[in-house]
């Protein structure tokens, strides 16, 4: 997302968290789903700008010094 890229992510783990709303979430064993995923955002300029530009907007809410700084709060609460 922080490259301007399209993202398309499994739906488990903590990747919907993660990116929200700005990526294509897929079944990771759904291999057809997957394909149907990369040739949506190959083939639909609009779909992949959206996601391009909600990837940009969902990095912000991530940073280094903020990672740091709650992971250093865990550790000594």
């Amino acid at each position: 997302m922080a490259c301007g890229v399209p993202v398309i992510c499994s739906h488990t783990s903590s990747f919907p968290e993660v990116v929200g709303g700005a990526a294509l979430m897929v079944d990771p064993y759904n291999f057809g789903e997957l394909a149907w995923a990369i040739n949506e955002v190959w083939q639909d300029r609009e779909l992949c700008s959206y996601l391009i530009e909600k990837g940009y907007q969902q990095v912000k809410n991530f940073n280094w010094d903020r990672c740091a700084k709650e992971t250093l709060d865990f550790f000594i609460s």
